[in-house]
C-alpha cells in the first residue's frame, strides 16, 4: 500500500507511528525526502523515557528518523512497559 502511495502521488505527507512504521523501514529509506520525529510531550512517563519538561500542550519536533532516537524523543521499549503494567 505505501509503495503504492508513493508512486501515484507527486507529493506525499504521511504521519505514522513507529508500530506502524515496523516492515516498511527499507521503502521509506528509498523513498523519503525529509523524515523528522514528532513526539507528544504528554507521554512521559507512560512511553517517553526522558522528561521533556513541557507543561503545555505541544508537539514537539527532532532530526530524527524512523531509525534514531535523540533525548527528546526516545521512548520506553513496548516489551518494557508491558512489564510494567503486570506488576
Amino acid at each position: 500500500m505505501l509503495k503504492t502511495a508513493i508512486a501515484k502521488s507527486s507529493q506525499l505527507v504521511l504521519f505514522l507511528t513507529h508500530s506502524e512504521i515496523v516492515g516498511c523501514e527499507d521503502v521509506i529509506d528509498a523513498a523519503a525526502g525529509i523524515v523528522n520525529t514528532l513526539t507528544n510531550p504528554s507521554h512521559y512517563p507512560k512511553m517517553l523515557k526522558n522528561n521533556p519538561e513541557i507543561r503545555e500542550q505541544t508537539i514537539l519536533m527532532c532530526g530524527c528518523t524512523h531509525r534514531e532516537e535523540c533525548e527528546l524523543c526516545e521512548r520506553i521499549m513496548e516489551n518494557e512497559v508491558e512489564l510494567e503494567e503486570t506488576y
